[in-house]
């Protein structure tokens, strides 16, 4: 009996292996989820609170923006202690007394419960616990980076002349500073809100080449709670593609991109089109909300691969993550609804 016992409590740990290897992207789709739910207006208070504490602060998943715009949404259904324990998350992602203070500083109706929100004493020592997980020399590398990339990009003359060395040799310090970080993406919880949104413009600014070199990386900070960032990286993928002849799809053996179509022109004067986007619009005549697919023969398994591999919604989500599920239509059908005639 007891063998029995200890081989089915192995084969629950075996099938809980299994389920998170098959789940690399839980805690996006769980985010994800609970928005869909949040922005369908058909729900119960009390469970989407449960299920953001669970996402956010139980799996500590996302960054200092998912958090806030989180506690926007909880501040409308909470009670005071509800709301209290997500500020209290703001220290552990990277924010301060002060950050607190004018965040909630937005709200008169919470006026007369600042001194009940504010724990001063623990919004303090969450900082203080948050800092010691940083790697200072990571910061100040990436905010030095980003430093001499913005200064190149603020002045016309000085990007044409400095622009290809200082692409390329951020591109190699970031390769050196994976190396040095046990050949990981510097994480959010070693360099902070602040640093974090200088790694993300500086990917935001590589070509196609150098980002596919770097996406492995990317990808595995993804999926182990390190980058939030995942819509900006389809969005740099796809803004290569309005000045590229070529279309990139992801290798899902290596996790890079490589060419696999001729890209097709948008407009003689506007580049060509992009692959995995496109726009949302409401239209007021149906009282719909669309997706406008910008490729007019974009494959969408394709489409679907590389937004498997980013942790993003399927493609019925929309891109970016729609607020409200809109419907997927083709080009003929909006601009019959746009009212415009094809030439």
């Amino acid at each position: 009996m007891l063998r029995v016992v200890l081989f089915l409590l192995f084969s629950l740990k075996v099938l809980a292996g299994i389920s998170q290897k098959q789940c690399p992207c839980q805690n996006f789709n769980d985010f994800y989820s609970v928005e869909k739910l949040y922005y369908s207006n058909d729900f119960d208070n009390s469970h989407i609170i449960n299920l953001y504490k669970k996402n956010l602060i139980d799996n500590n998943f996302g960054d200092l923006s998912n958090l806030l715009n989180t506690i926007d949404k909880v501040i409308k259904y909470g009670d005071i202690l509800t709301i209290k324990e997500f500020i209290l998350q703001i220290p552990k992602k990277g924010g301060n007394l002060s950050d607190v203070i004018d965040f909630l500083n937005r709200y008169p109706t919470l006026e007369n419960s600042k001194f009940l929100l504010i724990d001063s004493i623990a919004i303090i020592n969450n900082e203080l616990e948050f800092k010691k997980g940083l790697d200072s020399l990571l910061i100040k590398e990436l905010l030095w980076m980003s430093e001499r990339d913005q200064y190149v990009r603020s002045n016309d003359s000085l990007f044409k002349r400095y622009n290809s060395f200082i692409d390329s040799s951020n591109f190699s310090l970031l390769l050196d500073l994976i190396k040095l970080n046990n050949n990981k993406l510097p994480e959010y919880h070693k360099i902070g809100s602040e640093a974090s949104t200088c790694l993300n413009s500086l990917l935001m600014h590589m070509s196609i080449q150098n980002l596919s070199d770097i996406l492995p990386f990317i990808i595995k900070a993804i999926r182990d709670n390190g980058f939030y960032d995942n819509t900006n990286i389809l969005y740099q993928i796809d803004r290569n593609h309005i000045g590229n002849d070529s279309i990139f799809r992801i290798n899902k053996s290596t996790l890079k991109l490589y060419p696999f179509l001729k890209n097709k022109k948008f407009h003689p004067k506007a580049g060509y089109f992009q692959y995995y986007g496109g726009i949302e619009f409401f239209d007021d005549s149906s009282r719909k909300k669309y997706f406008w697919p910008f490729h007019p023969e974009a494959n969408k398994d394709i489409q679907q691969e590389l937004y498997d591999v980013l942790c993003l919604p399927n493609r019925n989500f929309g891109f970016p993550p729609s607020k409200i599920m809109p419907i997927v239509t083709d080009n003929n059908a909006i601009l019959q609804i746009l009212k415009i005639k094809k030439e």
